[in-house]
């Protein structure tokens, strides 16, 4: 039984199963999916729970392994939406970041982008002047040392969900931390490069 594992290989038996579940239910909660893992695993409490790195990396594995077929082709078509958001937005120095630029998207993952304006309302305006509907939210973010809620607009690409966090200049950076971690981001000549890298 998993219990009876000891803690190291719990948390890689938890993280495993964990990415089973995102990479084939479409789980986006990794706290969820880490709960779940766990007590499907007969693991109780939390010391055991693997982070959100130690998930990423079983679910890049797991697609490498699993969906070596349909994965590859998956995120070029994600990363090149994304790229062609991040050109008509230029103006905003878009940034990827997520799963999309991590590598571990699947068929429901939506592509975040952070865009840097003076005020969201600046970018409002800017897709009304260009006819593209969006949605309005918000998201709380860790950014230089304290939690603010940011202003994102959602839009839509095909099927593909595009978030635009509208953050400010000075924010440019600095790593706004998801899921209780330093996200990693990229600009449009680092996704074009994993673009060119990547065969279509």
């Amino acid at each position: 039984m998993s219990r009876d594992l000891p803690p190291r290989f719990q948390r890689e038996a938890i993280a495993q199963a964990a990415a089973r579940m995102i990479a084939e239910d479409g789980l986006h909660d990794y706290a969820l999916a880490k709960r779940k893992a766990a007590r499907q695993l007969g693991v109780t409490g939390n010391q055991q729970l693997p982070n959100n790195d130690e998930i990423d990396a079983a679910l890049r594995a797991y697609r490498e392994v699993f969906q070596t077929g349909t994965h590859p082709e998956l995120l070029y078509e994600l990363r090149s939406i994304a790229a062609q958001v991040m050109q008509e937005l230029a103006t905003y120095q878009p940034q990827l970041t997520g799963s999309v630029l991590a590598g571990t998207a699947g068929p429901e993952s939506d592509i975040n982008l952070l865009l840097f304006a003076d005020s969201d309302k600046d970018v409002e305006i800017d897709l009304l002047n260009r006819g593209i509907p969006f949605e309005t939210g918000e998201r709380k973010r860790q950014l230089r040392g304290e939690t603010r809620k940011v202003p994102v607009l959602t839009v839509f690409v095909g099927d593909a969900v595009v978030n635009l966090e509208v953050l400010e200049p000075r924010d440019r950076f600095d790593r706004p931390r998801g899921n209780g971690n330093r996200a990693e981001r990229a600009d449009l000549p680092a996704v074009q490069q994993l673009l060119d890298s990547q065969p279509d």
